[in-house]
C-alpha cells in the first residue's frame, strides 16, 4: 500500500510498526486458544508446553529487538548497517555520506556519495542531483575548489531549478577569485528565490571584491532586512558609506553596529575615523 505513490524504499522495517499491532494481537490470540484446548497426552503436559513455547518466543523477540536497538543507536550504527544489509542502495549510502559529512568526515562523506551515484536501487533524477550537491558541499569544505565547482555544475545541469546549488556555486566561484562568475551564480539563485537573503551577504562581498560600491551596499541593505542584528554588516556597511565620503551613514551603521554587539573593537577603530 505504501508503495501506490512510488518511493525509493520498497521495503523497511518500520513500514511494519503499525502492521505488526495486527501481528501481535493475532499471536496472543493463538496462544490464548492454544491455552484453552483440552489436549490429553502421556508424553508432556499440554498447557506447560503451550507456555514454555510462548516464553521462548518473547526471549528469542527479545533478543532480536536488542540486536536492533544496537543499530538504531545513532546515525551512524544505522546507516553503517544498512549499507552492509543492502550494498546497492543509493539512499543508504546517499545518507551515510550525510553522517559523514556532519562529523566532518570529509573524505569518507565524498566515498558515499561516489558510492550512492554508482548504485543501482533508489538513483531518481533528483536525488541524483542532490547528491552531486552534497559531494560539492563537501568539497568545498575540503578546500578542492574545482571539484566543488564541477559538482554544484553537475548537479544544476540536472535540476536547474534549485536556488540553493546557484548559491554555493556562487561561494565556490568567490572563494577562488572569479568574481564575476560569483555574482552571475547569486543573481541566478535569486531569480529563483529572492527570500534566500544569505544569496545577498555573498553578493556583496563580491561586489566589493570588482569594487562596485553601490551594488555591495544594496545587497548588504537587503542582507539587514532579514538579519538586521548582524553586527558585522553593519561594520562593513559603515566601510562603505565612509568611501563614498558618506559620513553620516557610515557613523549610523556604526553606532547600529556597537549598540548590537557591546564593546566591539572593530566598531571602535572605525569610529576613530570619524574623530
Amino acid at each position: 500500500v505504501s508503495n501506490i505513490v512510488p518511493m525509493n524504499n520498497i521495503f523497511a522495517e518500520r513500514y511494519m510498526y503499525i502492521p505488526s499491532i495486527g501481528l501481535c494481537m493475532g499471536v496472543g490470540f493463538f496462544f490464548s486458544w492454544l491455552l484453552q484446548k483440552e489436549v490429553k497426552t502421556s508424553i508432556f503436559n499440554w498447557r506447560s508446553s503451550v507456555v514454555f513455547i510462548f516464553i521462548l518466543l518473547i526471549l528469542a523477540l527479545g533478543r532480536v529487538t536488542s540486536e536492533r536497538n544496537k543499530v538504531w543507536q545513532n546515525d551512524l550504527t544505522l546507516w553503517l548497517d544498512a549499507v552492509k544489509s543492502e550494498a546497492n542502495s543509493s539512499l543508504s549510502h546517499h545518507n551515510l555520506g550525510l553522517v559523514y559529512f556532519k562529523l566532518k568526515l570529509w573524505d569518507k562523506a565524498l566515498r558515499e556519495y561516489n558510492l550512492a551515484l554508482q548504485s543501482k536501487v533508489g538513483v531518481s533524477v533528483y536525488s541524483q542531483s542532490r547528491i552531486l550537491y552534497d559531494a560539492g558541499q563537501a568539497y568545498l569544505k575540503k578546500g578542492m575548489l574545482d571539484g566543488a565547482i564541477q559538482a554544484f555544475g553537475f548537479a544544476i545541469e540536472i535540476n536547474p531549478k534549485q536556488a540553493e546549488y546557484y548559491s554555493d556555486l556562487g561561494i565556490a566561484y568567490g572563494l577562488k577569485g572569479e568574481y564575476e562568475r560569483a555574482i552571475e551564480a547569486c543573481l541566478k539563485a535569486l531569480e529563483i528565490d529572492n527570500q534566500l537573503y544569505s544569496v545577498h551577504y555573498n553578493l556583496a562581498l563580491n561586489y566589493i571584491q570588482i569594487g562596485d560600491t553601490d551594488k555591495a551596499i544594496g545587497a548588504y541593505e537587503h542582507y539587514l532586512k532579514k538579519e538586521p542584528d548582524s553586527a558585522s554588516v553593519h561594520v562593513d556597511l559603515g566601510y562603505l558609506y565612509y568611501n563614498k565620503n558618506n559620513y553620516a551613514k557610515a557613523k549610523e551603521h556604526w553606532l547600529e553596529a556597537l549598540e548590537l554587539s557591546g564593546d566591539y573593537q572593530p566598531v571602535r577603530e572605525a569610529l576613530k575615523l570619524l574623530e
